[in-house]
C-alpha cells in the first residue's frame, strides 16, 4: 500500500520540513477534502452575498426588519411580504418558502438548481421597485422550481 507523508515547515530547526504523519491515500484525500469543505455558515454567507439577496436584505431593513444570517434573505423577504399582506401565494408555495428558511444551504442550492459558480437570478427581481414586486418575483420563481422538481405539482389530479 502506498503511503504519503504529511509534512509541515519545521520550526527552529536545521531541517526544512518535519514529518507529522504517515497516511494512506484515502486518509490523505479525506484530509484535503475536509480542509476545502465550507461550513454551512460559510455557504449561507456566500448565498446571501449574491446580488438578489443583498437587495432582499436592503428591502427588509427598509421595512424595519433585520434578516437572519442563517437563512436565505430573499426567502425571508418574500415571507415578510406574505406576512404583511403585500402579496398572496398558494398555500403550498408559502409552506415551501417557510420550509426553505430552515433548510441546510446545500438543499437550497439543489432546490434553486444552482451550479457551483452560478448566482441565483430569478426573473424580474432587478426591476422590482419595492418589497411587493420583489416578493412576487421570488414567489413566481419558487413556484416554477416546485413545478420542475415535482412534475405533478400543478396537474389536475393533485
Amino acid at each position: 500500500m502506498t503511503r504519503f507523508l504529511i509534512i509541515a515547515p519545521a520550526k527552529k530547526s536545521s531541517q526544512c520540513f518535519c514529518v507529522i504523519k504517515s497516511v494512506d491515500y484515502r486518509v490523505l484525500v479525506g484530509i484535503i477534502l475536509a480542509s476545502m469543505k465550507q461550513t454551512d455558515g460559510e455557504v449561507m454567507h456566500d448565498l446571501n452575498a449574491m446580488p438578489v439577496n443583498v437587495r432582499a436584505r436592503e428591502l427588509m431593513e427598509g421595512s424595519g426588519r433585520s434578516p437572519r444570517d442563517e437563512s436565505l434573505y430573499c426567502a425571508q423577504a418574500a415571507l415578510l411580504a406574505l406576512e404583511t399582506g403585500l402579496v398572496e401565494a398558494e398555500t403550498d408555495v408559502a409552506e415551501t418558502l417557510t420550509a426553505m428558511t430552515s433548510w441546510r444551504p446545500q438543499r437550497i442550492v439543489n432546490f434553486l438548481m444552482l451550479m457551483h459558480i452560478d448566482e441565483y437570478d430569478p426573473p424580474h427581481w432587478k426591476d422590482a421597485p419595492g418589497l411587493k414586486e420583489f416578493a412576487d418575483a421570488i414567489l413566481d420563481d419558487i413556484e416554477e422550481k416546485m413545478v420542475r422538481h415535482f412534475p405533478y405539482y400543478r396537474s389536475p389530479e393533485s
